[in-house]
């Protein structure tokens, strides 16, 4: 009796392109929260209970297959309406100190939009891929908080060929 494993019939419901090898970080977003009620140059003190620490953008093209977006500070996600914020403490952090790596960007700009799909140069996929929206806000800007985590995020898409 033969094992099913060596059985190439098997192999068909497989779909090479759901890999999980393939589907790789397109954004980290990572937060960071503040538990020390201790203020520095870094730090605005809104209320006695949330600190909100200055924002930072790191945008990465140079991969051939993805782009990687690295947020760091007060993140809030809308996943309905497929926004992420990055909340500034106030206006000038939006202005020239946000931290944001301008390759490729507009430094002066406070909104992005992005497909996070591992195979940005599969032409058939991308236009079926839907975008999600970088917001740079300032605390008054962004929604409220309903929920607090202290880990990193990670936003990707596994549609195109796998269809999700």
């Amino acid at each position: 009796m033969k094992a099913a494993v060596g059985n190439k019939k098997s192999k068909g419901t497989f779909c090479a392109f759901c890999h999980p090898s393939l589907l790789l970080l397109i954004v980290a977003i990572q937060f960071l929260m503040i538990y020390s009620p201790t203020l520095d140059q870094y730090m605005v003190m809104l209320t006695t209970d949330e600190f909100i620490p200055e924002p930072h953008l790191r945008c990465d093209f140079s991969d051939n297959k993805s782009d990687v977006y690295e947020m760091e500070g007060a993140i809030r996600i809308l996943g309905r309406e497929l926004e992420v914020f990055l909340v500034a403490p106030r206006l000038a952090s939006i202005s020239g100190r946000s931290g944001v790596n301008t390759t490729g960007l507009d430094a002066n700009a406070t909104r992005w939009k992005i497909q996070p799909y591992t195979h940005k140069g599969e032409s058939r996929v991308m236009p079926s891929i839907t975008e999600v929206t970088l917001r740079l806000v300032t605390v008054d800007e962004a929604p409220p908080c309903d929920e607090w985590h202290d880990v990193p995020v990670i936003v990707y898409s596994n549609g195109g060929y796998c269809s999700n």
